[in-house]
């Protein structure tokens, strides 16, 4: 053994010591769930935590070789070459001069281009560096698999420990490792992800699958909150900026509410609908008029469609209007669904001290009440 191998990954115990990556996997499935295979499986991640630490974010294999001006005689020949040093060497135990020279001749002996000794060295070396994530992932995805429920609490924590500690060293690599700690820990995971998601160095795919996750684990354990449309659950916490209502008015009859369309202080908007057999429709985003459609002119509306003879559809700020400019400027704190066993018939929104509640109360009619305490009127 000599330099070849990356230092933290000399005396990494098997199968994880096998240099091809598909063999290490097959055998690692077929271990027994031990304490001592267990312990394998956490040292191998500790080990390549080591190495991803003193190399964050490294570049991938082919990367790395077009890089490399040295390399350049093997830049097109480099994905068949691996076969030969996996041959040659199919645990890092191998890894040795001696092991690069059988790799060499192997090649010569298929009729394959040899590159000299040194630039195959050097990309002998180059390759078990890039091995390192795709090691980590092995390992990682192996104990995900063996750890659920607490069978062993400690090695879980520590499990947990190391792939946040991994996940912001290794780049695009670590984005799985993210997911294999949600699918263990659940809510055991909550400060792990949450380390991953505040870390600076944390890549942006794998800060917004932990950001994902730690928001569902919170939607999970909020009251009702599975049954909450996430389009509402998304605006939970911001501040109401406007209102609009859409009615339907049809001649000789009495205008129906349809939709209430909330906007927040972030920019974000939600539509609630009402629909067929009294169940509530959630849309995100503000509601537009399509171009193909007949507008009119109606005083009081910012927008109006003919829907047909004598049935008109009318959008019209109600910010200042009762009962809903009673939550406009306050906070969302407190969304809950509305439900008919198990259909959604409307939400109840606390906005600090009052409380919206948008229902449906028949086939496309929306009702809109607000409960004001006393003093909190204006």
């Amino acid at each position: 053994m000599d330099e070849l191998v990356p230092g933290a990954l000399a005396g990494a115990a098997g199968p994880w010591d096998r240099t091809d990556a598909g063999e290490r996997m097959e055998a690692a499935r077929r271990l027994a769930t031990t304490a001592e295979t267990v312990e394998r499986a956490l040292d191998v991640l500790d080990r390549c935590l080591a190495h991803a630490a003193a190399h964050p974010h490294s570049a991938a294999l082919h990367e790395q070789v077009l890089a490399m001006p040295e390399l350049k005689a093997i830049e097109d020949a480099w994905p068949s070459l691996l076969k030969y040093l996996r041959r040659a060497m199919p645990t890092l135990r191998d890894v040795t001069d001696d092991g690069v020279a059988a790799a060499l001749q192997l090649a010569a002996q298929d009729g394959a281009d040899v590159p000299e000794p040194q630039p195959m060295r050097d990309f002998t070396r180059m390759w078990l560096r890039a091995e390192v994530p795709a090691l980590a992932r092995q390992a990682s995805q192996w104990l995900s698999e063996r750890l659920p429920g607490d069978p062993m609490p400690q090695a879980r924590e520590r499990y947990f420990r190391l792939l946040a500690a991994l996940v912001p060293n290794l780049g695009d690599s670590g984005n799985g490792l993210v997911t294999h700690l949600e699918m263990v820990g659940g809510m055991d995971a909550a400060a792990y992800l949450l380390c991953v998601e505040r870390h600076p160095a944390t890549g942006p795919t794998a800060r917004e699958t932990a950001r994902d996750y730690l928001d569902a684990l919170e939607r999970h354990a909020y009251p009702q909150g599975e049954d909450l449309p996430p389009e509402v659950w998304a605006v939970r916490g911001r501040r109401l900026s406007a209102v609009r209502r859409l009615y339907v008015d049809e001649a000789g009859g009495v205008p129906q509410d349809q939709m209430a369309e909330l906007t927040f202080d972030d920019g974000r908007a939600i539509q609630l609908w009402a629909g067929y057999e009294q169940t509530l429709r959630v849309e995100s985003g503000r509601y537009e008029v399509d171009d193909g459609e007949s507008t009119l002119t109606v005083p009081g509306a910012d927008q109006a469609v003919l829907l047909a003879e004598g049935v008109v559809a009318c959008l019209a700020d109600d910010t200042a209007g009762e009962p809903l400019n009673h939550a406009v400027g306050r906070r969302l704190t407190d969304p809950r669904p509305l439900l008919h066993g198990d259909a959604l018939t409307g939400v109840r929104l606390r906005f600090e001290s009052v409380v919206l509640d948008v229902r449906v109360t028949g086939d496309l009619v929306l009702q809109i009440g607000a409960e004001v305490p006393r003093g909190n009127e204006g």
